[in-house]
């Protein structure tokens, strides 16, 4: 199976008018979502309408296959990611230091650091 990855687009400045994208998905991929924004310290204490808000806005990448590089370091992070099947690894300086697989998140860090 291919890797499955949603990400949220990041918001520019918001206008008086500005209305949340809603960007069709399953169910499925909804419950992925929503356990791991709860289970990340950014989003874990989000009222549930803010949770809902950023579910709703989240939406689908291209599906990533083995050996792809979905963020380089050292690259401005824009997006943070929550994967819904298959799994990642994380390299610094060329050493896998970690990985991840289905449902957890990442890319939220450098959200917070390339503001």
């Amino acid at each position: 199976m291919r890797p499955q990855t949603i990400r949220a687009t990041p918001l520019a400045e918001l206008k008086a008018d500005y209305t949340p994208p809603t960007i069709p998905k399953s169910a499925a991929a909804e419950k992925v979502i929503r356990a791991a924004l709860k289970k990340n310290f950014v989003f874990e204490k989000l009222v549930p309408a803010a949770v809902d808000q950023l579910i709703h806005a989240f939406e689908p990448t291209d599906a990533y296959k083995k050996g792809d590089v979905i963020i380089q370091q050292g690259d401005q992070g824009d997006f943070f990611y929550v994967i819904e099947s298959g799994e990642v690894t994380f390299e610094v300086n060329g050493n896998e230091v970690g990985s991840a697989k289905d449902g957890a998140s990442f890319g939220e860090l450098a959200l917070l650091y390339t503001c």
